[in-house]
């Protein structure tokens, strides 16, 4: 089924799913958009999410919110759940297989809360494929974070990140490109 048909759908059960203009779904399976109880998803303007063997998935639940900027790139097989938000910043590339949960779903001991936390990736951050993204980060501007990552405490701008956990292995150069975004 096509991400259009998809959206076309999400919206006519009442789930509180947007798309800015232009955006891209390709290749097969297409991404699945739930927007449960009030949560809602805002997908940007020329966003690209592509299908693949593994298909996306982005869930925003009760109250929670799911925004993805301008001009934002996803690979297969990408997970998002929102129980608070979920911010992606404009010109932020993902590799496939890239989770990101601002929710620990449950506690890891009794009587122990739930952890859940915003997740707010900068403009033009660099997500490698199978990173797996933990409430409560921040990943600030140009950062980049290496294949098979595991995120769990903030990332500075412009730095090269990796690890389980996650941490900054070197800065990078600005470049002209990277100046003006």
């Amino acid at each position: 089924m096509r991400a259009e048909y998809r959206l076309r759908v999400s919206r006519a059960l009442g789930h509180n799913v947007r798309c800015g203009a232009t955006p891209m779904f390709y290749g097969a399976p297409s991404p699945i958009f739930v927007a449960r109880e009030g949560g809602e998803i805002a997908i940007g303007d020329d966003c690209r999410i592509r299908g693949g063997p593994v298909r996306s998935r982005f869930s925003a639940g009760p109250g929670g919110r799911i925004v993805l900027g301008n001009r934002v790139g996803i690979n297969y097989g990408a997970e998002f759940y929102a129980d608070t938000s979920i911010v992606v910043g404009d010109n932020t590339i993902m590799g496939g297989l890239v989770t990101v949960y601002d929710t620990s779903f449950h506690s890891v001991e009794e009587g122990e809360e739930v952890k859940s936390a915003p997740v707010t990736l900068g403009e033009n951050v660099w997500i490698g494929r199978g990173v797996t993204i933990f409430a409560g980060v921040t990943i600030d501007d140009h950062a980049v974070v290496a294949t098979g990552s595991i995120v769990t405490s903030d990332i500075p701008a412009r730095v090269l990140a990796a690890g389980a956990p996650a941490r900054p292995i070197r800065e990078l150069r600005a470049s002209d490109g990277w100046s003006r975004v």
